[in-house]
């Protein structure tokens, strides 16, 4: 069945989810000026990928990038596929423990850490078990009841900007690349390219048009922008840089006199868990769904199996200092995901063309 703006939707709040928490940090971090070069950077690099990877999937006839790879070997399959899904579980725990740190300190500062993020492993790894069908669906639910608040929380973010911070646009009066080579750039590259991954899983079951999927990848643009700069034009860098959570903190301080609400931040990180929560099962289906392609067994076992285990490492990081390694260590499989996958999807997609569509194995 063709599903192509629910598959859109998806893409679209999975992002987001993953856009405002650490990506704000990640970027400041990373450069004092010119954050727009970065920002603009990430973003062309998600647009090559993002496009390559559709592109390649298109030259197949609604097959998923699983079965492609295994029609070209099953040992080549495995050796493609098995950095995949080492980066879909880190992913995950990262998700949970960090999304888990979060709602401890804005919510339920007297619950255990432990707790938070077994309620969000469980609400995840039930999600994931009802499959895509369900996970697009509930895409859909929380595009109409959390999008109008974050909406409004985004334009009441601008309440407090000072313009002027804006400027140098330039460091030194021309381009600096150094930041490529920057770890809290490289570390930021989850919210670029943490889960397109997704739509090469989900045909033959949903499909969509490829098309749509290129002009909604268009709206994360302006996303990124505001996630770095309401903080920077806020603040500054200087104070900014040493924010855990800038964007978040930015939400805090607005003030609504007409709204009955005194924080209208708790909205705002509300639907970011409802969307991190979406994120986190459809890398749990994703993951799931390896696994189902190479043990013969119901996608439920495989689901909970998985998210216990995670579970269990969530729960064994002590600290925010470990979690950081862990995102840094991930930062090569995020890479490897990033550009081999999509290159070697759109790569075998050619040569299954110019065979006039016959097996290229």
């Amino acid at each position: 069945m063709v599903k192509t703006w629910q598959v859109a939707n998806l893409y679209i709040l999975t992002h987001i989810g993953v856009i405002f928490f650490l990506y704000p940090d990640n970027m400041i971090q990373a450069m004092e000026v010119s954050h727009w070069i970065g920002i603009l950077t990430g973003f062309l690099l998600h647009i090559i990928v993002v496009w390559s990877y559709i592109k390649g999937l298109s030259l197949f006839d609604r097959r998923n990038v699983v079965d492609i790879f295994l029609d070209a070997g099953k040992w080549i399959a495995f050796l493609l596929l098995a950095p995949v899904f080492v980066y879909l579980l880190a992913v995950i725990v990262i998700s949970i423990r960090s999304y888990g740190e979060m709602i401890t300190i804005i919510f339920l500062s007297s619950t255990p850490l432990w707790a938070t993020m077994l309620l969000t492993a469980i609400l995840a790894a039930f999600l994931a078990m009802q499959g895509i069908e369900a996970i697009l669906r509930t895409g859909l639910l929380l595009l109409v009841l959390c999008m109008p608040p974050t909406l409004f929380v985004l334009f009441s973010s601008f309440q407090h900007v000072d313009w002027h911070y804006l400027l140098p646009l330039f460091e030194g009066g021309a381009f600096q690349w150094s930041f490529v080579y920057n770890r809290s750039f490289l570390m930021g590259l989850l919210a670029v390219g943490g889960s397109f991954v997704f739509l090469g899983f989900v045909q033959p079951e949903v499909a969509f048009n490829q098309r749509y999927i290129r002009y909604a990848s268009f709206l994360l643009l302006p996303l990124y922008g505001i996630a770095v700069y309401v903080p920077l034009l806020t603040f500054g860098h200087s104070t900014a840089s040493r924010l855990m959570f800038p964007f978040i903190f930015v939400t805090d301080i607005v003030e609504v006199n007409w709204l009955m609400f005194e924080r209208t931040s708790l909205f705002f990180t509300m639907s970011m868990i409802a969307f991190v929560l979406l994120f986190i099962s459809l890398m749990l289906w994703n993951a799931a769904y390896l696994v189902q392609k190479v043990i013969t067994v119901r996608t439920w076992s495989i689901v909970w199996a998985i998210a216990f285990v995670l579970f269990v490492i969530c729960v064994s990081i002590d600290d925010w200092e470990q979690l950081e390694k862990l995102i840094w260590w991930n930062t090569f499989l995020r890479l490897y995901v990033m550009f081999v996958i999509p290159g070697v999807t759109l790569t075998l997609g050619l040569l299954y063309k110019r065979k006039g569509g016959a097996a290229y194995g």
